[in-house]
């Protein structure tokens, strides 16, 4: 079976889940090996997503492309190629110029431009083409594939290599083959298509309780709605869970209930990996959200950012508005500028975004990013108003603590 490795450039490998590699080691093993397809994405090009409008795919001053940082994860992971000798048949880039740059800085052999690399859900008859192309890659070496996120969401989607614990009695892993269906005969038909087949539809979120003598079942739809919605603030994942979720009592089946619309709904989104740095951000938002019962306005700002990620504009960016409002206050394009950049050039182009979507405008790619991630920092410090506080000493030039980069 051919497995694909993703190969993130911060030098960490993955896997599909349909043979998951344990570690990073086995990953590096598999590619010497031979016979595999890595997806690199291309390395840091800001400011967000997507490109300028009217850019042209045959003019790469139209189009956003790689900093400096983003040349330098290109080169490494290069390096890291040739470190491990991993043996390379061919390179197949997006014809998008900063894959293609990725590409060629890596060093690894000739660049081919292929228009099928760069597929997506959206194209369907491409994305075929490159599924086909990945299933029928026999080798001898590997198939070096450097694209976009989306692609590589479209391919694989949020997966997880192994067990992740969410807390002391949820966790993630991978569905053991005919577990439901041995319980409940009927549970085909409840399942979300492709489940247990698609390499983005492998995962069960469970939870386990130990009860005593008259004590209540645990409301189980809201307890998985709370760390759906922790793991999309710690991945930026497009994650569902759902349909429904099956519940057994002493190992019998107890019920099958609905999960909450808000959990079970499935958001547009970036691939991501819920690796072994995302897993224990996912595990602490979730203890944190706890907080938002005694602060009604983070509250507001939890419930307005995750409908957010449902809507399309201008409905969405209103949500966006209200959300970093209710966290920061009335100057929050100021606030949450210095709270997530700490660099001048970076903390002003962010604030012109907030700035612009504060008067009206449709959210960017980074200020929309910008709530998610002002979310997390607000949540990790775990005291909002005294964050607002020390954001406006900073701003009246008083000093401030540093601060954590954790959600970017």
């Amino acid at each position: 079976m051919i497995r694909l490795a993703l190969v993130a450039l911060v030098l960490s490998l993955i896997a599909t889940p349909m043979e998951a590699f344990a570690d990073e080691r086995d990953a590096w093993a598999a590619l010497v090996n031979g016979g595999q397809v890595a997806l690199v994405r291309h390395g840091s090009a800001p400011p967000g997503y997507g490109d300028p409008p009217g850019f042209k795919l045959d003019d790469c001053a139209t189009q956003r492309n790689m900093d400096e940082r983003g040349r330098a994860q290109a080169r490494a992971v290069g390096e890291a190629f040739r470190q491990h000798r991993v043996p390379v048949d061919k390179i197949l880039s997006s014809p998008w110029c900063r894959c293609l740059e990725t590409a060629r800085l890596m060093a690894l052999g000739p660049v081919e431009s292929v228009m099928a690399v760069a597929s997506s859900d959206r194209s369907p008859e491409r994305l075929g083409v490159l599924k086909q192309m990945v299933a029928g890659w026999r080798g001898p070496g590997t198939l070096v594939l450097v694209t976009h996120a989306f692609t590589i969401q479209s391919l694989v989607g949020i997966s997880t290599g192994v067990q992740r614990e969410l807390g002391a009695s949820l966790r993630i892993r991978a569905v053991a083959d005919g577990e439901l269906a041995r319980h409940w005969p009927e549970a085909t038909g409840l399942l979300p298509q492709g489940f247990g087949r698609e390499a983005d539809r492998y995962c069960v979120v469970e939870l386990r309780a130990a009860l005593g003598a008259g004590e209540d079942v645990p409301d189980a739809p809201a307890e998985i709605a709370d760390a759906i919605s922790a793991i999309r603030l710690a991945t930026a994942a497009p994650l569902a869970a759902g349909p429904v979720l099956f519940e057994t009592l002493d190992g019998r089946p107890y019920g099958i209930r609905p999960v909450l619309p808000i959990a079970a709904t499935q958001p547009p989104g970036e691939a991501t990996r819920l690796d072994e740095f995302r897993a224990p951000l996912a595990a602490e938002l979730l203890v944190r959200l706890g907080l938002a019962d005694a602060d009604t306005n983070l509250a507001e700002a939890l419930d307005r950012w995750e409908l957010s990620l449902f809507q399309h504009d201008p409905f969405r960016s209103e949500q966006l508005r209200a959300a970093l409002g209710a966290l920061l206050g009335t100057t929050w394009p100021l606030r949450a500028a210095v709270l997530l950049e700490p660099e001048p050039e970076r903390r002003e182009a962010l604030h012109v975004e907030l700035a612009a979507l504060a008067d009206g405008g449709e959210a960017a790619p980074a200020a929309a990013d910008a709530a998610r991630r002002a979310l997390v920092e607000v949540l990790r410090d775990g005291d909002r108003p005294a964050v607002v506080a020390r954001l406006d000493r900073m701003l009246l030039g008083l000093g401030g603590p540093a601060r954590l980069r954790v959600a970017s």
